[in-house]
């Protein structure tokens, strides 16, 4: 028979048994122990977690120093003409979003957050539609960008891009990395 020592008077008692034959005390059922090792493993995943964000912040930033080197390469002339007008329905019917294709746009920024900006590119006769976000490194802005303003951007597409909207679904559109801006204001 295995035996274990009673949490209360410490004497010898049959490892299952729940109540003390000496003292007659419950012995628990170990609950602390499983807390203990819910907490450490709950720890564990919280520090794995802000390691793979500080790792894709290292990964973020070393590719936005890459993108940077590789547009000074060349003229700001050569690299707008570079760029291929395509449409909303081109760049989101591909599965990549043609990843790495050096793409230009002129559309109308519905939201600014963080260096993130919302545009909508297809124009219509009521506004624009179709929405592609893009980022661009904030010493390249000679000026804020506004909701509202008329923008032309002319960068790489980085594929797709997910965020979870207000009402709490997931909403993915195509990315875009902008080398450069041209802001035409507000639309009239």
């Amino acid at each position: 028979m295995a035996v274990k020592k009673c949490r209360y008077c410490r004497e010898e008692i049959d490892k299952r048994a729940t109540v003390c034959p000496h003292c007659q005390k419950k012995q628990g059922t170990g609950c602390g122990t499983i807390l203990a090792a819910l907490l450490i493993v709950a720890g564990g995943a919280f520090v794995l977690s802000r390691c793979n964000a500080i790792r894709d912040g290292y990964d973020k930033a070393s590719e936005d120093a890459s993108f940077s080197e590789e547009v000074s390469a060349e003229s700001e002339e050569d690299y707008k003409a570079s760029c291929t007008a395509i449409t909303y329905e081109e760049i989101a019917r591909d599965k990549e979003a043609l990843s790495g294709s050096r793409v230009t746009f002129t559309g109308q920024v519905i939201q600014t957050a963080d260096g993130l900006y919302r545009v909508n590119i297809t124009k219509t006769d009521y506004g624009y539609t179709d929405t592609i976000v893009f980022d661009l490194d904030s010493d390249k802005l000679s000026e804020n960008i506004l909701e509202g303003d008329i923008v032309t951007i002319w960068g790489e597409s980085k594929g797709f891009y997910s965020y979870e909207a207000v009402l709490g679904q997931k909403v993915t559109v195509p990315h875009v990395k902008a080398a450069y801006i041209r802001n035409d204001g507000q639309q009239k």
